[in-house]
């Protein structure tokens, strides 16, 4: 009796998995990183930072959460951050 499956850990198989995994916590968790890992990963690429920032920005324009116009824009000194106390700046 041959065994003619093979278990390697490629784009489908444990990789593709983890991927799948990985990119429905980023989902859940709204970790666009994460999300954009795991989309990587399942396509059997490198999850290099090169790789995972192009699919993080492709991710985030999905989501219309990326606007390159004002993302590459430099943030203002005179804007509060919002998790800040606003009695003590």
């Amino acid at each position: 009796m041959s065994d003619d499956t093979t278990h390697d850990d490629t784009a489908t198989g444990r990789d593709g998995l983890v991927g799948k995994v990985q990119e429905k916590v980023g989902w859940l968790t709204a970790d666009r990183e994460a999300e954009a890992k795991g989309k990587v990963r399942q396509h059997g690429g490198e999850t290099g930072d090169d790789d995972v920032e192009e699919a993080e920005k492709a991710l985030r324009q999905d989501y219309e959460e990326y606007d390159p116009a004002v993302d590459a824009a430099p943030v203002a000194e005179d804007v509060t951050p919002a998790d800040a106390d606003p009695r003590t700046g």
